[in-house]
């Protein structure tokens, strides 16, 4: 089967959707195959103006107050039901470290849930709100029979 790709698009998801890192937005098969064939809808995602994209020069908004206080709420009830437990130091440098290469982190903010970074990375119970960070492994209660 020959490839029908006629614009310079070089994704290769392996499922739908998915987001696109060229063009920073998330994209059904039906955009992709778009993507893939029709050169002016392919400019206009390189330029930063088409279907999923925030237009060039307008930020998304940050959370609302009420939004940080909620998330921040979710967040404590979370770390409380998990035992207040942390993360050794590797992990939390991992974690921030995947923060560090994110277009949210905001002077060590996240712009996209509005918690600080550095405590939010430590908390076994929290989590990126966009899915950057890897899964966490459940530790085994310990036996007590």
């Amino acid at each position: 089967m020959t490839d029908p790709r006629i614009t310079r698009c070089e994704c290769h998801p392996e499922q739908f959707p998915f987001e696109c890192p060229r063009h920073r937005c998330v994209k059904s098969e039906l955009r992709y195959k778009v993507c893939r064939i029709d050169p002016e809808a392919f400019e206009l995602w390189e330029q930063g103006n088409w279907l999923g994209q925030t237009p060039l020069g307008v930020g998304v908004p940050a959370p609302t107050l009420f939004q940080k206080a909620w998330n921040l709420a979710e967040s404590l009830a979370a770390f409380v039901a998990a035992g207040c437990t942390t993360f050794p130091g590797e992990e939390n440098a991992r974690r921030l470290g995947i923060c560090d290469t994110c277009d949210k982190r905001q002077d060590g903010v996240c712009s996209a849930c509005g918690c600080y970074l550095a405590f939010k990375a430590k908390g076994r119970a929290f989590a990126c709100p966009l899915e950057k960070w890897p899964a966490i492994e459940e530790k085994p209660m310990p036996d007590t029979s």
